[in-house]
């Protein structure tokens, strides 16, 4: 007996045969298109040629009502007017491509729909089922699972398929939203001809899928949008019972809202890091980069910036959190569509979901035969809206075939005479190609002008003399801090300048790196506290730390832990215990962030350094607990490794489980060839257990891994030094240029004899950094005393006396120098 869809597709067949061959020559021209983008002339022509066949198409044969015709066409010449006066127009003419497509597929699906609902319906689910599947394939599912080499490896051979119709690689929340645009018309077409277990297995299927994307968001607006279809929509009876239950639900959100804001606000500005699956920290990242669309749509409301030309744009302004790799697209997708296509477009974009649902709804009132289809359609639209909340398919990309099918498929289904005559398609079509050249003729000067900026055609000494918008004075300030590195030319271009908003934040962010880099660290640390960067902060911190300016650390330390304290924590902790050895401090502040946040993706990390902390105060028992929990918890091998080092250290100094030491020891050594952490961790292992020369060859493999590093330049050549190799040690200390290499070069050099040559590193030493470094001091003045320097060596000890006024070792010296 034939299942209930096998007896469905027979009774289609003859109708569907035309439909097919539609389909078949329009999948025809899309591949032909995929195939020539990388072909610069031929896919010019071509694409030229199917621009002007649409638009004669929209022009003449297309049969629609005049508000459909109108937002379409609006958001199809301004999609090629943002090809012509794009930022990036390389890849808007990428992106040109399958917008081309989409609008083709959306034309053929309201066309099908309109005339054939039943059969075209029945047709365009079949294909966007295979084109679920192409890409359930061709998504990377590694980004959101780590350990997913056996699932790449069983996708490859079957990547083709997927490379067809995406040609690169689909981020799962992308898929999610795909799943979303396009499970309403499948499990709605289908559930009409399945039984009930049929049906289960449909469902279970693409809930697996939602669930394998992580997306919270999709889960979110599957759950609302669910309850809404059950008991809203699909039902008449219980329509107003569910519209009375939505409508309570968004009253006691907004309550919630508004007696709890500052809460609301402060969560949104540091929420906790594991929601559900996965981490919130890319919702941090996501705040800074909605905030920076946000500015580039005001900077280009009339234009846009183009098709895909976002990441060209939003990496030029001064963002601490958001790194150009990680801009795929605005993640909001009204963001994104404005960017693309500019305030107007927008708008016609807009219009056209709205008018989608609009006609949906009505169509279920009124047309009971057709409730689930329009149902699940309406559904699927208001999924996606939850959905792009945080997250964007753009207009241009080829997952855009999901929401260009269903609302062709939505128009088609419920057209309705009368339909717009010829006479006002032409004058629609010429006031809308009027609104679009009076905008881009208005917004041309500053599109022409960015386009610039970003191809780097504009010198910055020529920069200056151009009447600058502030967004473009920050956009030239980044370049410049990005590339060339031109303090002064950052403080000319900013300084006189006053911003309001984001780009104040900017132009403080700017600002600090400008002072920054001219060791201006007082006023850099104003800046960034203005700017409300943590990460500069503790950076600046750090930076201060190291040229003994303490007060001016503490502060940045703290102004970091104040503004974003799980993510900072960790440094803060760090500074106490390796800076000011306040080793109390740093285990109430690791201890206090690990049962606040138990579940943030940091906490092996505080595990370990509350190991390092507790090892330093020789409560050994404890720090071993910690570190197991550690190596329990961390999903990074690197830090695994490190914790099962100081386990190792642990047994060494307490004589105990010599076997099982021994045995960690050897696994790290095999694993840590190119890890420049570990085999520094193994060097200091063996320097304090086993002998300074085991230890050399770790500290050297350090060396090569993190050349940046100095102090373990320092460390390799003090190995060298007590094993009684002093030229190697002179050579490992002459491959870095921190001052205190100079000092330990003068160290050796003094202690060969060499008082003339120890004289001029501690003077290249000194001219770096003066204040805050006895020792220097003090063994100038050994030096010069030994060759027979009594006033300068005096001078010496006196500078080193100024610093420590108490320092009995140089009271002793000096006495001794003066009674000669």
């Amino acid at each position: 007996m034939n299942s209930p869809a096998h007896n469905l597709l027979t009774r289609l067949a003859p109708q569907l045969t035309q439909l097919w061959q539609q389909a078949i020559a329009l999948s025809a021209v899309s591949v032909v298109s995929v195939l020539l983008a990388d072909v610069p002339t031929l896919s010019t022509i071509f694409l030229l040629v199917s621009s002007v066949i649409t638009a004669a198409y929209f022009l003449v044969g297309w049969r629609v009502d005049s508000v459909t015709f109108c937002a379409l066409l609006t958001v199809y010449g301004f999609a090629v007017g943002g090809v012509i006066f794009s930022i990036a127009p390389s890849a808007s003419w990428y992106s040109w491509t399958f917008l081309n497509i989409g609008v083709w597929w959306f034309l053929f699906s309201y066309s099908a729909a309109a005339r054939a609902p039943q059969k075209a319906v029945s047709l365009l689910a079949i294909c966007l089922a295979v084109l679920l599947v192409a890409a359930a394939i061709n998504t990377g599912w590694y980004a959101k699972f780590f350990d997913a080499t056996g699932l790449a490896q069983a996708l490859t051979p079957l990547r083709p398929l997927g490379l067809i119709v995406f040609p690169e690689l689909i981020e799962p929340n992308q898929f999610a939203g795909m799943l979303l645009l396009g499970a309403g018309l499948v499990s709605s077409v289908k559930f009409s001809a399945m039984h009930n277990k049929h049906r289960w297995l449909v469902l279970l299927l693409l809930t697996v899928l939602l669930v394998l994307t992580q997306s919270r968001t999709a889960w979110l607006a599957v759950i609302g949008t669910g309850v809404l279809w059950r008991y809203g929509l699909l039902f008449r009876r219980n329509r107003l019972v569910a519209l009375g239950l939505l409508s309570l639900g968004a009253l006691t959100a907004i309550g919630i809202g508004w007696r709890w804001q500052t809460e609301l606000i402060a969560f949104l500005r540091n929420p906790p890091s594991m929601l559900l699956i996965g981490d919130s920290l890319s919702f941090q990242w996501r705040q800074d980069l909605w905030a920076w669309s946000a500015v580039a749509l005001t900077d280009f409301p009339l234009t846009g910036v183009g098709l895909d030309g976002i990441e060209s744009v939003v990496h030029l302004y001064p963002s601490g959190r958001v790194a150009a790799s990680e801009i795929i697209h605005a993640h909001n997708q009204v963001l994104q569509t404005g960017l693309d296509l500019g305030l107007i477009g927008l708008g016609a974009f807009v219009m056209l979901f709205a008018g989608a649902g609009y006609r949906l709804w009505q169509s279920s009132l009124r047309v009971p035969q057709q409730r689930m289809l329009t149902v699940g359609l309406m559904a699927s639209m208001c999924a996606f809206g939850v959905f792009s909340l945080t997250d964007a398919i753009a207009i241009g990309s080829p997952q855009a075939l999901f929401f260009w099918i269903p609302l062709g498929i939505a128009y088609g289904i419920t057209t309705t005479p009368p339909q717009v005559t010829q006479q006002s398609k032409a004058w629609i079509a010429c006031v809308v190609c009027g609104v679009i050249g009076l905008s881009f003729a208005l917004g041309a000067q500053s599109l022409a002008l960015t386009r610039s900026f970003v191809a780097n055609e504009v010198a910055f000494d020529e920069s200056l003399e151009l009447p600058l918008t502030d967004s473009q004075a920050l956009w030239l300030a980044k370049q410049s801090a990005d590339a060339t590195f031109d303090p002064q030319f950052v403080q000319d271009v900013l300084e006189a300048r006053q911003m309001q908003g984001q780009r104040e934040q900017g132009r403080q962010f700017l600002l600090g790196k400008a002072y920054a880099a001219e060791a201006d660290l007082d006023t850099a640390f104003a800046a960034y506290v203005q700017a409300e960067d943590p990460i500069k902060l503790i950076v600046l911190g750090w930076r201060a730390a190291v040229v003994y300016e303490e007060e001016l650390a503490a502060d940045a330390f703290q102004q970091a832990y104040q503004l974003d304290p799980e993510r900072t924590v960790l440094d803060v902790a760090r500074y106490h215990y390796f800076q000011t050895q306040d080793y109390d401090r740093a285990i109430q502040l690791l201890t206090e962030a690990n049962s606040e946040w138990p579940e943030s993706l940091y906490r092996d990390q505080w595990l370990h350094t509350l190991g390092l902390v507790h090892l330093a105060k020789e409560e050994y028992a404890v720090a071993e607990r910690h570190f197991l929990n550690a190596i329990d918890l961390t999903e990074d091998s690197e830090l695994r490794l490190l914790s099962q080092v100081q386990v190792a250290d642990i047994y060494a100094i307490t004589d105990t489980n010599a076997a099982q030491r021994d045995a960690l020891i050897q696994t790290v050594i095999e694993t840590a060839e190119f890890s420049g952490e570990i085999n520094h961790a193994l060097g200091d292992y063996h320097a304090a257990h086993v002998s300074l020369v085991a230890a050399q060859p770790f500290y050297a493999q350090a060396v090569v891994a993190a050349p940046a590093r100095f102090w373990w330049h320092i460390d390799l050549a003090t190995s060298y030094f007590e094993a009684g190799n002093e030229d190697a040690a002179l050579i490992a200390l002459a491959q870095t240029d921190f001052h205190y290499s100079d000092y330990y070069a003068a160290v050796i050099h003094a202690a060969q004899g060499e008082y003339e040559t120890a004289k001029t590193f501690l003077n290249a030493a000194l001219a770096v950094e003066s204040e805050n470094v006895v020792e220097y001091w003090v063994l100038l003045g050994d030096v010069e005393r030994e060759l027979q320097n009594p006033v300068a060596a005096q001078a010496a000890y006196e500078a080193a006396l100024q610093m420590t006024p108490e320092n009995t070792e140089v009271k002793e010296k000096l006495d001794a120098l003066l009674s000669r």
